[in-house]
C-alpha cells in the first residue's frame, strides 16, 4: 500500500480515538439523543464510522468483494460495547492492511451496497473513500458537539503530521 494511504489510515484511526474519548465524556442520554443528523444520534454517527471501516476493509478488501451490511446501532447499549467493536475492527483492519499487496491495491473489487446498488472500485480507491467517509462524519460530530457547547478534539492533517509519527513507521 502506498505510504500516503497508510498515513491517511493512521490519521483516520487517530481521529476516531480522539472522538471516542470525547464522546465517552458525555452522558449516555446525550450520546443517544436524536439529533436528526445523517444518523439519529452521536452514538450512531460514530458507529457508522466504525461500520464503514469494517465493511470496506474487512469485508470488501479482505474477502475480495461482498456486501456492505449496516450495523444495528441499537445493539450497542454502552460505551464498553462500542469500544470493543472499535478495537475488534481495528485489529482486523491492521491484519488485512499489513498483508495487502500492490496487486490487490490495483485490483478492481465489486460489492453491493446496503440498498442493493452494485459498486466497483480499485483497492486503493476503496481505502481513500473510507478515509474521506470517516472524515466527513467526523465533521458532522464536530457540529453536533458544538451544538451542545462541547469543544471538539479535532486536529487537522498538517497538525497531525507535525505532532505524530505514523503507526506504520513505528512498526
Amino acid at each position: 500500500m502506498s505510504d500516503d494511504a497508510f498515513r491517511l489510515m493512521d490519521y483516520a484511526t487517530f481521529l476516531k480515538h480522539r472522538y471516542f474519548d470525547a464522546l465517552a465524556k458525555l452522558s449516555w442520554d446525550e450520546l443517544v439523543r436524536n439529533r436528526d443528523a445523517s444518523f439519529s444520534s452521536m452514538r450512531d454517527v460514530f458507529l457508522h464510522i466504525v461500520n464503514v471501516e469494517d465493511s470496506y476493509i474487512n469485508y470488501i478488501l479482505a474477502k475480495k468483494g461482498g456486501k456492505y451490511t449496516p450495523y444495528d446501532f441499537s445493539k450497542f447499549s454502552g460505551l464498553d460495547a462500542i469500544r470493543m467493536q472499535m478495537n475488534e475492527v481495528e485489529a482486523k483492519t491492521k491484519g488485512c492492511l499489513s498483508s495487502i499487496t500492490a496487486e490487490e491495491l490495483a485490483a478492481q473489487y465489486e460489492w453491493t451496497r446496503f440498498d442493493g446498488t452494485a459498486m466497483r472500485g480499485r483497492g486503493e480507491d476503496i481505502i481513500t473513500h473510507l478515509v474521506l467517509e470517516q472524515i466527513h462524519h467526523i465533521g458532522e460530530l464536530i457540529c453536533l458537539l458544538w451544538q451542545i457547547n462541547v469543544e471538539p478534539p479535532h486536529i487537522g492533517w498538517l497538525q497531525y503530521l507535525s505532532q505524530t509519527t505514523p503507526a506504520h513507521v513505528k512498526g
